[in-house]
């Protein structure tokens, strides 16, 4: 699965993405990619890709073309049963220590 697939979804919206994870992770990829968003993204897929080739549950990762949190950009929004909470402004580094907080 490569980010800019998800980012050309996301644009259309009549093209649903999946939400089958018990984790979720929402980000923007609309004007967010400007400030480094796909990459964000692409971190994301990644960490899914390991843990599903260690057969470990995966993550819903879901591409928005705008979460309307501009002036925070980039965004992304972590879901689990414990509740929601944002990353705004993401960075590599802050998305990291939540993908290792998820353990």
């Amino acid at each position: 699965r490569e980010a800019h697939v998800y980012v050309a979804a996301a644009t259309m919206s009549e093209i649903p993405c999946a939400d089958d994870g018990e984790v979720a992770f929402t980000l923007c990829v609309g004007n967010c990619q400007k400030w480094g968003a796909a990459e964000l993204l692409e971190q994301v897929l990644d960490a899914d890709g390991v843990r599903r080739a260690n057969d470990e549950a995966g993550f819903a990762v879901i591409a928005k073309r705008c979460l309307d949190r501009c002036a925070d950009a980039p965004v992304v929004q972590i879901r689990t049963s414990d509740g929601q909470a944002g990353l705004a402004p993401a960075s590599r580094a802050s998305l990291e220590e939540a993908l290792a907080e998820l353990g």
